[in-house]
């Protein structure tokens, strides 16, 4: 008899503030009972595992949010300024076949679905130890593992599946909800990864009922920090992308409405904060994140490292293009706030930073995953050049020191407004990426955002791991 082996490593066992090696277990078959979920800490440990590990470097710590995807999105004068580990010559057709990239992809699959094989984990034992639970704690955790194992799901899509429109019946990736070993996970199209993680967030958002943003308590540490946990308005967050990106605009305004109503998120406002403490993620505004501490050493590295052929970073020329300063732009808080412009022996040019080692803070060094401004720039384009969608985009400009636009432009005119936004919002945060690869464009603007790229080489769909399609057509026999 013949059967697939479904290998992939479990993490779960120690707390946050012990040594990282406990996530680098050597085995590759599954173990599912722990001695862990026997108690509610155990349960919170593990669920604090897994945004552990969203937050790894291989994924959303670094590769996913500050260096490959806005690299791919041509952020960064990549002819010149590169990561090492990625090479620079996107314009290569192999370019994601090479040694240096290959790698990097395939860990965007094996990382991502290692989460999903712990929170799989988690959820196939809460239902037996229900019992263990105080407060509102079993709906919050579970809610929470139902709503990142979509999350993680339709990020992976995104990644290797094909823009909506063009996607067609193909079969794109694995939803997986089970730990099981006996069978391999079939390949779902698009259609169906999206049904199935909208049945988790649907499911979700009932457990996360008793969710609130600004609840704290001495006694049960898990409703504190609540945007560092996948909350109940990150729920509706990825459910509003979700039906954006199937281009079904009545749900996803539905959704980013949810959001945008709710009176849980704040506008940042700059008088609220002073330069010496300045609150760089606009912390007010964000929906999700994930804790970082080592986040300083990772912008040392991409940001300020010690040649200047391993910076990513941009001309000055590149970022008041890009933030329009001579047509109104230089009052633009993400211009005066998250850009120091420094001076070496080469160039002047401007350093990007969202976490500055000079600048103390009373924010944790965070990774933003999901924040207010995306629900509104959904709306507006859900809304289109109405009346409405236009009051969606000014009220952003207006929060970002910005004036409003002016009346009577074209319906062109009023999707590239939302274009540049996503250009002025989302650096270092691998959503442009996600912006081009949801409209199928084949050409972009460069970093200097004059010259215009085709992208079509390499593209925007990331190859399946090779040694993934060698498993679902080898066997192991019994």
């Amino acid at each position: 008899m013949k059967k697939y082996i479904f290998c992939i490593m479990v993490v779960f066992g120690l707390s946050l503030g012990a040594c990282n090696d406990w996530l680098d277990v050597p085995s590759k078959t599954e173990v599912i009972d722990y001695e862990m979920f026997k108690t509610e800490q155990g349960f919170m440990d593990g669920m604090a595992g897994v945004y552990y590990l969203m937050c790894r470097n291989e994924l959303y710590g670094d590769m996913l949010s500050i260096t490959f995807l806005d690299i791919l999105a041509r952020r960064f004068n990549v002819g010149y300024y590169h990561v090492d580990e990625l090479g620079k010559d996107l314009n290569e057709p192999g370019y994601y076949a090479g040694a240096k990239v290959k790698p990097v992809i395939d860990g965007f699959w094996k990382k991502g679905y290692n989460v999903i094989a712990n929170v799989n984990s988690l959820l196939e034992q809460i239902e037996e130890y229900k019992s263990v639970f105080t407060y509102d704690n079993y709906r919050l955790i579970k809610g929470e593992a139902l709503g990142v194992r979509a999350f993680m799901h339709f990020d992976l899509m995104r990644m290797f599946g094909k823009p909506y429109e063009v996607a067609g019946d193909e079969l794109t990736i694995p939803y997986v909800t089970q730990l099981s070993g006996l069978s391999w996970p079939l390949f779902s199209t698009e259609d169906d990864v999206m049904k199935y993680a909208l049945r988790d967030l649907q499911e979700a958002d009932s457990l996360l009922a008793v969710d609130n943003m600004y609840t704290s308590s001495l006694e049960n540490s898990w409703v504190n920090s609540r945007r560092s946990h996948f909350n109940r308005w990150a729920v509706y967050a990825t459910m509003a992308r979700i039906y954006h990106w199937k281009g079904d605009t009545e749900k996803a305004l539905l959704y980013a409405n949810k959001v945008i109503e709710s009176q849980q998120f704040e506008f940042f406002d700059p008088q609220k904060s002073a330069m010496n403490s300045r609150d760089l993620p606009f912390y007010s505004e964000c929906i999700f994140t994930l804790d970082k501490y080592d986040l300083k050493d990772v912008y040392e590295k991409r940001m300020r490292a010690q040649t200047l052929q391993d910076y990513l970073a941009n001309d000055v020329n590149d970022i008041t293009s890009i933030y329009e300063t001579e047509a109104g732009g230089s009052t633009d808080y993400r211009f005066t706030w998250l850009w120091s412009l420094e001076s070496d022996n080469y160039s002047s040019r401007y350093v990007y930073f969202r976490y500055n080692a000079s600048v103390a803070t009373e924010f944790p060094p965070m990774i933003t995953l999901m924040r207010l401004s995306e629900m509104y720039y959904i709306a507006a384009e859900c809304c289109g050049n109405t009346e409405k969608g236009r009051a969606y985009l000014n009220e952003m400009r207006v929060h970002r020191g910005l004036s409003k636009l002016p009346e009577g432009m074209t319906d062109e005119i009023f999707q590239n407004e939302i274009f540049k936004e996503y250009q002025k919002e989302f650096f270092c945060e691998g959503q442009l990426f996600y912006y081009y690869k949801r409209l199928n464009q084949k050409v972009v603007l460069d970093h200097d955002n004059t010259t215009f790229v085709n992208i079509e080489t390499p593209g925007l769909v990331f190859p399946v791991p090779e040694d993934e399609l060698e498993l679902r057509t080898g066997v192991t026999k019994e």
